[in-house]
């Protein structure tokens, strides 16, 4: 399994009670050269939150291709987890699970809970596997609505999907223990996953799993 370049330059990144630096397996789909976008979906930290099948779908982040570059040597001495269903159809599982729980819950009601909103309005954009910020949108979200922004998810996912490029890389994590916040390190770049970022807030547990690296 190889790995995602991670240069950091300055910014000095070690294993402490309040920062875990971690090597997360990932699903990297597309051909990462210039011109071209690559999607990274997380494989390994997601599957530490209790909702896991729909963290894995959300938690996917679209880069750059010219900022990956792979390497058969490790970059950085760090904790390294566990794959766990790192092939395209783990992903696909996922993404068909998202879309029952959007279905389920337009059918329940005409206002969406809270969780499912959260899915919608502070996920999606940031990952931009939906086009446009939905942050906007009123608290009552119809059923159209969650239609289009479900076929949106798939059109997305399933646009790298049919690549038919794929490898399982491992990618460097920064995570703060304190906002709490996740970090990806690809090249020389910090990207958020707000997905991962915004469970470890409200899933202690996993914060505590997580935590429990730097004492390993």
């Amino acid at each position: 399994m190889r790995y995602i370049r991670a240069s950091l330059g300055r910014y000095a990144i070690r294993n402490t009670a309040e920062e875990v630096v971690l090597w997360a397996p990932s699903l990297l789909l597309g051909s990462p050269e210039p011109g071209n976008e690559v999607l990274i979906s997380d494989c390994s930290i997601s599957y530490l939150f209790s909702r896991r099948d729909a963290i894995r779908a959300l938690s996917s982040v679209v880069v750059p291709g010219r900022a990956v570059s792979l390497t058969d040597r490790i970059p950085l001495e760090a904790p390294e987890l566990e794959p766990v269903d790192c092939s395209p159809e783990g992903l696909e599982n996922s993404v068909k699970y998202l879309l029952e729980l959007l279905r389920e819950s337009a059918e329940a009601a005409p206002r969406f809970p809270g969780f499912t909103r959260q899915l919608l309005s502070r996920f999606l954009s940031p990952t931009r596997l939906v086009l446009g910020d939905t942050r906007g949108f009123e608290r009552g979200v119809g059923t159209g609505i969650a239609s289009s922004l479900a076929r949106d998810i798939v059109a997305r996912l399933a646009e790298f999907l049919g690549s038919g490029v794929s490898e399982v890389v491992k990618v460097l994590y920064v995570i703060d223990l304190r906002k709490p916040q996740a970090l990806l390190v690809v090249g020389d770049m910090l990207v958020r996953n707000y997905v991962v970022s915004s469970e470890l807030s409200r899933d202690r547990e996993a914060l505590r799993k997580i935590a429990q690296l730097t004492k390993s």
